[in-house]
């Protein structure tokens, strides 16, 4: 069985999406992230996470979701803190 998180909620911002601090961007054939999540759902256990994120301007129509392979090369510690699930 595969397990899928969900990655919206930021500290100091909760979920509220339209005040998404977390970034993405391409930078080549890859999508490259910038920010924190908090209070990831499946996160200790999953097999991919969807991330959203602010690819535009500001509001809610600036955020997009980035599907995120947990296995993916980078930085993006998990230490089961703030894991729900």
């Amino acid at each position: 069985m595969r397990l899928l998180s969900f990655g919206l909620t930021e500290p100091g911002v909760g979920s509220d999406a339209a005040n998404l601090v977390t970034s993405a961007r391409v930078d080549g054939d890859v999508w490259v992230l910038n920010g924190e999540k908090a209070s990831i759902t499946f996160a200790g256990n999953a097999d991919a996470c969807v991330v959203f994120a602010r690819t535009g301007g500001p509001g809610a129509r600036g955020v997009s979701t980035i599907f995120v392979p947990l296995d993916a090369p980078g930085d993006a510690p998990m230490d089961g803190q703030g894991v729900g699930g």
